[in-house]
């Protein structure tokens, strides 16, 4: 799933919890809005993957919207008037907010038919350049909430995967920890859990750690992300012979030809390599790190002839994804345009998920875009390059934005 349906479905999520937190949408009523966001979640994924086309996508996510504006019973008259504008406008601003590190699909593309199909009328530019502060309090609002509601399973849930967005990954920990006191067994909650609490531990595993994925698996033996973090868990521990079993059981259950099959295809070469003698690759740092043989490095620039349409505040974002150009982007760079042309370097220390690291992959399809809005959603006006294929240890990759959505 591509990071702009990713990042609308992160927004309708978060425009549900703002209305319960404003006082629009009543907290006690979260079962029903979460009924709606979990269809909201079906329908995008259904358009990401081409299973429905963009006028049935219309129609089913119309007939959405409409429920979920709908007042609730014994709210004031004016209610409606108030939502049909909160939710586009909360949706547009937070989906920038969350993904503001984040890259869109392949540059030089359009925009994805599920981003332009959603868009909303744009909200005022101050609501966008605040959109970050603006988050923070809504997070600060929830977890206030929370400690007055703390049997609340699914706002632990909620304030858990916000906070993940927002790369507070030991805050993320804690609250995977509360939610899953209070609900019943998930693997992808216990999944999440653990990627959290050991990006919190600069991806350090301990018997905690170990614990939550047993737990998780125990759950689904088939969930994808518990598989592939149990086998990260033994190569960690330098027991290669597991950790190709886990990846094993990953591969056969993933789609043929996804992100997550290639994943486990690369880490069973490197497992069953280290197996025969080969060394251990040292833990990436997570500040980054030179672009060596486990990294890419090069320069953006702006076509000369769209200098003027580009501010020194706008921003730049250079992404680097898996081959296929599909999943969670492996590492991800940003800057403001007033430093163009800007040379980059990305490595593993860049990774946003363990184990999904440029080493592992061997090579990887790099691009650039500025945007205005500092989103990762695409936007009329923002500029992109090509995205090129370059291999791990690249020195020379130069990315020219010279494309117009």
């Amino acid at each position: 799933m591509n990071m702009v349906v990713i990042a609308i479905l992160a927004a309708i999520v978060l425009a549900v919890v703002v209305l319960a937190l404003s006082g629009i949408l009543p907290f006690m009523q979260r079962d029903a809005s979460a009924g709606i966001t979990a269809e909201l979640r079906d329908l995008l994924l259904a358009r990401a993957e081409g299973r429905i086309d963009a006028e049935a996508f219309e129609r089913s996510q119309a007939a959405l919207h409409a429920r979920l504006i709908e007042p609730p019973k014994g709210a004031a008259p004016g209610l409606r008037k108030h939502l049909y504008w909160a939710v586009p406008a909360l949706i547009a601003a937070l989906a920038g907010a969350i993904y503001g590190s984040l890259e869109p699909p392949e540059g030089g593309s359009a925009p994805a038919p599920a981003a332009s199909s959603t868009r909303s009328p744009a909200p005022p530019q101050n609501a966008q350049s605040n959109s970050g502060g603006d988050l923070n309090t809504m997070v600060k609002r929830l977890a206030d909430k929370m400690a007055k509601d703390p049997g609340n399973g699914e706002g632990w849930l909620l304030l858990a995967r916000t906070y993940g967005e927002l790369h507070q990954f030991r805050e993320a920990a804690d609250a995977y920890a509360r939610a899953d006191a209070l609900l019943k067994p998930d693997a992808a909650l216990l999944a999440d859990w653990a990627d959290a609490y050991v990006m919190a531990r600069d991806r350090k595993w301990d018997g905690k750690a170990r614990g939550i994925v047993k737990k998780a698996l125990a759950a689904d033996a088939g969930h994808l992300k518990s598989l592939a973090l149990a086998g990260s868990e033994a190569f960690d521990r330098a027991d290669y012979k597991a950790a190709i079993e886990y990846w094993k059981r990953m591969k056969t259950r993933a789609p043929a030809d996804s992100m997550d099959a290639k994943l486990a295809e690369t880490n069973i070469a490197e497992a069953t390599a280290m197996m025969k003698g080969g060394k251990k690759p040292e833990a990436p740092s997570r500040q980054g790190a030179p672009a060596t043989a486990e990294g890419i490095a090069g320069t953006v620039v702006l076509d000369p002839k769209l200098k003027s349409q580009v501010a020194a505040t706008d921003t730049v974002f250079v992404v680097a994804r898996a081959p296929d150009g599909k999943g969670f982007p492996l590492a991800v760079k940003r800057f403001a345009a007033s430093e163009l042309p800007a040379s980059f370097q990305l490595a593993d220390g860049d990774a946003m998920m363990p184990g999904q690291t440029l080493s592992r992959f061997g090579e990887a399809l790099i691009s650039a875009r500025v945007s205005k809005a500092g989103s990762a959603t695409p936007q009329p006006g923002d500029i992109t390059s090509e995205s090129l294929r370059a291999t791990v240890g690249a020195a020379g990759i130069r990315l020219e934005l010279r494309t117009r959505l």
